[in-house]
């Protein structure tokens, strides 16, 4: 339940469609993003139970609440605002109807950064939210996060199977979104760490606008 705050807040977040088909499907069930400003070492709860403090004095209030609503940005094309949009992740359009392969040749995709939220189709209702660092993620919180274990065959004779965990392809990813950042996985941000549940258009439109 959303406390000491009458409105639900709609937080916008890019994903990439990987991960979006890992939420439509359901293996994905929570979410990290760096803070932009990072704490100067340690934090703690100041007042309240969504808002920390740094050592020396910097402020971080949660950006979401349990009870508020994460709707997502992803890459998408819409030329003809009277045909509904279409989505890159499953090449669906948001009633979740696919697309044709000729249909979709030679589409023009817009970037996630862009989309207007009147046309997201995935709302994701928060669940928890806790402020931690990139580096305490467990294998498990990993699963959550969509990734699973796979396995690699060894290069060398042939034989055998390298098995990548969930963990090491969480890194993996956020690497590749965060290194140049500053903000990678050695580095070990701070980080908002959120679990959530897909729900409807409807259903978000109704939350919010309570």
């Amino acid at each position: 339940m959303n406390q000491s705050r009458n409105k639900v807040k709609c937080y916008p977040r890019l994903l990439t469609g990987e991960m979006v088909r890992a939420v439509l499907s359901g293996h994905k069930t929570a979410t990290r993003w760096p803070l932009r400003r990072q704490p100067v070492e340690d934090v703690a709860k100041r007042k309240g139970e969504w808002v920390w403090e740094d050592v020396d004095g910097n402020i971080f209030p949660a950006p979401v609440r349990p009870g508020d609503v994460i709707w997502v940005r992803e890459t998408w094309s819409q030329d003809d605002p009277s045909i509904p949009p279409a989505y890159r992740a499953d090449g669906c359009d948001w009633c979740g109807y696919p697309w044709t392969d000729e249909a979709l040749t030679g589409i023009k995709w817009r970037p996630a950064i862009h989309m207007p939220q009147r046309i997201a189709r995935v709302f994701l209702f928060v669940d928890k939210l806790r402020l931690v660092q990139v580096g305490d993620i467990t294998e498990e919180e990993a699963k959550s996060e969509g990734f699973a274990p796979v396995g690699k065959p060894l290069v060398k004779n042939g034989r055998g199977m390298k098995i990548i965990s969930a963990r090491e392809q969480f890194i993996e990813l956020w690497d590749t979104l965060y290194s140049a950042r500053k903000k990678g996985f050695p580095d070990n941000p701070y980080v908002w760490a959120a679990d959530f549940h897909l729900i409807s258009r409807d259903e978000a439109r109704e939350v919010c606008r309570g």
